[in-house]
């Protein structure tokens, strides 16, 4: 049975029609909401029926970052997206011909997607935090999805982790997402580099502040830049901060990190999985806890979005 994914981020909404937890075509556009819902949902029909033109789609499911109310088919807020009460499941199903739509917090399709065909499978409870433009979190206990009441729980991007800390887009201070999200570490090494001309991630980035983004001190430490990896030690630090709480409370057998940062493989798991080894309940001889990348990578949630219809 074919299904139709869609992947809502803060940057880039990608689809992909889905069958048996593969993804036969994708495309993807721009989410660029500041020109307004509707023209959002314009281009994301046009881009859908120029995908499934002469296929047959049996249903259509959707990730979309913030707080969903599953059952109605609504997101009731996501900052990042300027969303508030949408009822998006309907929008969507209005303009594709009137196809069921399922929706769910995006951690929560990558997370889905990753425990059925992906680095989760074999494990019945699972986290997944997703670190892109926000921080996400799905959750996998006894391999079912956790959602809490209504399906709007498991904002755990929205955790505070510094009290009177960084401002958040939610409106609070000190949010995990504020410390480990792709944004976070870009913010932290802007004010890095212009507190510190010296350091090579101005060669890096050929002087052009606007070529930073969270994988740049990466490539600094490549060459063994002392800035990049001051940066690389301090994000790791909250990272592992927000990741040891979420094991304390559930306990999962593995922690997948997804989203942009996810690239950065092993350099960013195995010092998250030292730190979060030392700091959890228990401490080393406890319950071992797994800390790896996603095998789907960026397709687990469309993958996990079209399985909302399974």
């Amino acid at each position: 049975m074919k299904l139709l994914g869609i992947d809502i981020g803060g940057t880039n909404t990608k689809i992909g029609i889905v069958e048996d937890g593969k993804i036969l075509k994708k495309t993807a556009l721009k989410t660029n909401m500041i020109q307004g819902y509707d023209n959002f949902l314009d281009r994301l029909t046009k881009e859908v029926d120029t995908l499934t033109k002469g296929i047959d789609y049996a249903g259509v499911g959707v990730g979309c970052p913030g707080i969903i109310d599953t059952k109605n088919g609504v997101v009731a807020y996501a900052n990042n997206l300027y969303f508030k009460n949408v009822p998006l499941a309907s929008d969507i199903s209005k303009r594709l011909h009137g196809k069921k739509v399922s929706i769910s917090n995006d951690a929560n399709t990558q997370a889905l997607g990753e425990v059925k065909y992906g680095a989760g499978k074999g494990f019945s409870d699972v986290i997944m935090i997703t670190l892109g433009t926000g921080v996400g979190a799905g959750i996998v206990v006894d391999g079912k999805l956790f959602e809490g009441y209504k399906g709007m729980g498991c904002e755990g991007g929205h955790t505070v982790i510094v009290v009177d800390g960084e401002p958040c887009s939610c409106g609070r201070n000190g949010c995990f997402e504020a410390y480990s999200s792709a944004s976070a570490l870009k913010r932290d090494t802007l004010k890095e580099m212009i507190n510190d001309r010296q350091s090579l991630l101005w060669d890096i980035v050929k002087n052009d502040l606007n070529e930073v983004d969270g994988g740049t001190i990466f490539r600094g430490m490549e060459k063994g830049d002392k800035t990049s990896e001051k940066l690389f030690r301090n994000y790791v630090k909250y990272l592992s901060e927000g990741i040891t709480n979420f094991v304390n409370v559930f306990r999962p057998q593995a922690v997948i990190l997804g989203g942009g940062m996810a690239k950065e493989g092993d350099t960013l798991t195995n010092a998250v999985q030292e730190q979060v080894d030392e700091k959890r309940y228990g401490g080393k001889d406890s319950l071992p806890c797994k800390i790896f990348t996603p095998i789907l990578g960026n397709d687990a949630a469309i993958i996990g979005a079209a399985e909302l219809n399974n």
